[in-house]
């Protein structure tokens, strides 16, 4: 059987939505080691599935056919590897999960079938289906880190143009997660996306110098306080591009709160992942992280927001061939 490993996605905001313009669809995002996928395939469907796997949504399985049925068309071969999850990141929660489960099945699907023996962003693009606006998740799949996406024109394939830095390995994220369901997702967000784009981002040069910056202080020993102001920066004005969209700087009063006490209890650069509803925070160090997720739990309105700390992934998603 193999067996893939994923991280998940935080999104800092996209540099520009307008049609025609420079850099539509770029961004800055980090990738994390956890939370994340754990998915395993094997060649043999006629065996049940394995036994540590989760009981997955419809949603989640509808996913997996769609990456199946797409690669079938691209490559010809009737690809019937089963496919269990034995972790799950949840949907909809500003995490890139939907980038991180279908490229993951796309990668997996090729390994065990043999269509491939080494995954390449290309190949990934198409046989996962992902990709069509920001680029961050699927490039952090391969590479991980603190990821520069410079987006693309208008055209019928996505090309990914990015380059990504590890960030200094003793800085760990806080990510709060409110109990608060409203999706942006499918036509609803295209349609958003549309709407927010008619005007080019006047921000855009800023926000693309504020990145470049991020990335040259992303590593240094001393550079947390620096690091962190740059990035507060850029997401602010990120947030001002989407806030006629979504109602303010947030998308939701939970997700404004969770920012007020994100802020409150000490983390700096503090935004919201995506569209939300999870907010992420920064910590110098694991001992400042925990301290902080410490008060967080205190401050919080009640146990149903998730408050969890995590390490910024220094490499990208994980295969390995296992025993049945």
């Amino acid at each position: 059987m193999l067996e893939v490993v994923t991280g998940s996605r935080l999104h800092f905001g996209l540099l520009e939505l307008a049609p025609g313009q420079p850099m539509r669809f770029g961004g800055l995002g980090l990738m994390l080691d956890e939370p994340g996928w754990v998915l395993r395939f094997r060649n043999d469907r006629s065996k049940q599935s394995n036994p540590n796997a989760d009981e997955i949504s419809v949603e989640i399985a509808a996913r997996i056919e769609t990456v199946r049925e797409l690669m079938r068309q691209q490559t010809g071969h009737d690809l019937k590897t089963q496919v269990d999850v034995l972790r799950a990141l949840p949907m909809h929660t500003g995490l890139g999960a939907g980038t991180q489960l279908a490229t993951a099945v796309a990668l997996g699907l090729s390994l065990t079938s043999r269509l491939t023996t080494e995954p390449k962003i290309d190949d990934l693009v198409q046989n996962s289906g992902r990709g069509k606006r920001s680029g961050i998740g699927l490039y952090g799949f391969l590479h991980g880190g603190l990821i520069l996406d410079q987006g693309h024109p208008q055209e019928a394939f996505r090309a990914i143009r990015a380059i990504s830095v590890k960030l200094h390995r003793d800085w760990r994220v806080v990510l709060i997660t409110p109990d608060q369901v409203d999706a942006v997702t499918g036509g609803y967000e295209a349609n958003l996306i549309e709407r927010l784009g008619q005007t080019p981002n006047s921000s855009r040069g800023r926000m693309f110098e504020l990145a470049n910056r991020a990335l040259e202080l992303a590593s240094h020993e001393s550079g947390f306080d620096d690091f962190t102001g740059v990035l507060q920066e850029y997401v602010d004005a990120a947030g001002e591009l989407f806030s006629p969209g979504q109602g303010g700087m947030y998308n939701g009063e939970s997700v404004g709160r969770a920012v007020e006490l994100a802020k409150e209890a000490g983390l700096r650069a503090v935004g919201q992942s995506s569209w939300g509803p999870t907010v992420f925070g920064f910590a110098k160090s694991q001992m400042d992280a925990e301290q902080i997720a410490a008060k967080l739990a205190e401050l919080r309105p009640n146990e149903r927001w998730q408050i969890r700390i995590c390490t910024p992934a220094r490499q990208g998603a994980s295969w390995r061939w296992v025993e049945e």
